[in-house]
């Protein structure tokens, strides 16, 4: 009876470690893309990757090669099929405020440090522009806030499971008679459908400026496009 005992808990010992290893069996996928390069979607597929995991880039047939676990590869197999679709097509709309006050300080030997809170509640606007820009993924275009502001944007890719658009470049300018003056300029991913809000505070000749911007997705697709 005891060595009965003794071999069901030896089986049960034996199987398993068998089990832990079929279900970490590596798996390898190779895919073709058609809309996008495979530079640029291999940011984000990385992110899906385990320890084990590896992805392989073959630009010339623009081509990628994951290799991991069997889950993450059917996975990114699932992701891939989404993001290598014709460029999305986004309005990105834009609103800036101009303020003529300064704020209030926090300390006495240095201006530029404001109190945000106190600002954004009790500060009104000098000037207000809007503006709307009909992008695809992966372009990029500008358009005039009034007469002094330059608002430019260069657009990354969309990813639909986060649902935030790419912005590999953000930027306002203040025009001037030779050369504009940059008020900031930045990358970033924004979240499509909502309104971000940048502060900048008062510099040197420049005025407390917010920009908002809000990225959303278009319905119409065209089906030529590409992202680059």
């Amino acid at each position: 009876m005891k060595k009965k005992a003794l071999s069901a808990v030896l089986f049960i010992v034996l199987l398993v470690p068998s089990v832990f290893i079929i279900s970490r069996e590596i798996e390898k996928l190779k895919l073709s893309l058609r809309h996008r390069s495979v530079e640029s979607v291999a940011p984000r597929l990385s992110e899906e990757l385990t320890s084990e995991g590896k992805i392989a880039l073959d630009a010339a047939e623009n081509a990628l090669t994951v290799v991991d676990r069997a889950q993450v590869v059917e996975k990114i197999g699932r992701m891939i099929k989404e993001l290598d679709v014709p460029a999305r097509r986004f309005a990105v709309g834009a609103t800036l405020s101009v303020f003529a006050e300064k704020g209030k300080s926090l300390f006495k030997d240095d201006e530029r440090l404001t109190d945000i809170a106190d600002f954004i509640q009790e500060a009104k606007p000098a000037e207000r522009y809007e503006c709307v820009l009909d992008l695809y993924e992966g372009g990029k275009g500008s358009r005039s806030l009034g007469q002094r502001y330059l608002f430019s944007v260069t657009l990354g890719g969309y990813d639909p499971w986060e649902r935030r658009l790419g912005f590999e470049s953000i930027s306002l300018e203040k025009k001037a008679e030779k050369a504009g003056a940059v008020i900031f300029r930045g990358s970033a991913n924004l979240a499509e459908g909502a309104e971000t809000n940048i502060l900048i505070p008062a510099g040197s000749g420049s005025p407390a400026v917010s920009i908002s911007v809000t990225p959303t997705l278009l319905p119409s697709i065209e089906k030529n496009a590409e992202i680059p």
